[in-house]
């Protein structure tokens, strides 16, 4: 598992530039015995407390909840979706306008 990632750093990219972000997962992480190698996230969920530290400059890692698709199978219906920071292996970013 990594610490690369922060919940604030994900809502800087989905919120404030609002992008969708592509998630590889960490090999083995429940994550990804759970969705599978990598996710797309549309909108991060539950958002007020990550917000608070996002403008107060303060990144944390733990779990975040969020509504996208899985990227295995033609099917691209949105779920909604949780897991924790350090099983985020990379993402990449997708601007959807």
């Amino acid at each position: 598992m990594n610490n690369r990632f922060s919940r604030e750093s994900l809502y800087e990219i989905n919120i404030v530039k609002n992008h969708a972000i592509g998630i590889n997962f960490v090999p083995l992480s429940d994550a990804y015995k759970k969705y599978g190698a990598s996710v797309v996230i549309n909108e991060l969920l539950e958002i007020e407390e990550i917000r608070k530290n996002y403008e107060l400059k303060i990144d944390t890692e733990g779990f975040i909840k969020a509504s996208g698709f899985l990227s295995k199978g033609l099917e691209k219906e949105d779920i909604e979706m949780g897991f924790l920071t350090n099983e985020i292996d990379e993402i990449e970013y997708y601007n959807p306008t």
